[in-house]
């Protein structure tokens, strides 16, 4: 009974330090400029800086939930939420029908989204969509695209620029809260093994 409980806790520890380990989470991040292009709205101008940041939840390849704000250009101060119930191979397509999407996010591979589709944030009218560009239409290679979608604005932003993806770090409180979770199971650990010097 007492070995089973011992291998019962540290099986316990060892699930949750293998589970703390597996990151799905990640701080996302684009900067880029304004670009050319047939479908820029008004309100973009050439070579103007495009920032964006938020974060992002994979599963194996599968981007499973995320928001995006953009901080600099064309809808500054918007948080969009990702779209997401579509798996890589198939498709849908973004409220407004401007934008297709999936779910596709490979973290370990380049580029970390694909060039066909990408992904979909929005919010009300609002929608960004960030795919790789595979030099369509900047014509330079390795770069990303992202672009905006609002019924009054059209196309904004119609940015290319670099993409970072970053295991996002857990607070200091996360932390601490699943050091408070495991203790229960480690003074379990150590009463059972004084026990078993005692007897």
């Amino acid at each position: 009974m007492k070995t089973s409980r011992l291998i019962a806790a540290i099986a316990a520890i060892a699930m949750a330090v293998a589970m703390s380990a597996k990151a799905s989470l990640y701080d996302i991040s684009f900067s880029g400029t304004e670009v050319v292009s047939g479908y820029s709205g008004p309100g973009v101008v050439v070579g103007a800086p495009v920032e964006a940041s938020g974060w992002i939840n994979i599963v194996g390849t599968t981007a499973t939930a995320g928001q995006l704000t953009v901080l600099v250009g064309p809808n500054a101060g918007v948080t969009c939420d990702l779209l997401t119930g579509v798996l890589s191979g198939s498709h849908g397509t973004s409220p407004s029908g401007e934008f297709l999407y999936d779910d596709y996010a490979n973290p370990a591979a380049t580029p970390v989204v694909d060039s066909t589709y990408g992904l979909t944030w929005v919010a009300g009218g609002t929608e960004l969509n960030l795919w790789y560009d595979n030099a369509t239409f900047s014509g330079l290679p390795n770069e990303y695209t992202l672009w905006g979608w609002n019924g009054a604005t059209g196309y904004a932003p119609t940015a290319d620029g670099n993409l970072s993806l970053t295991a996002a770090v857990p607070e200091p409180a996360t932390l601490l809260s699943g050091v408070m979770v495991l203790l229960p199971f480690g003074a379990s650990a150590m009463r059972i093994l004084r026990r078993g010097r005692t007897a």
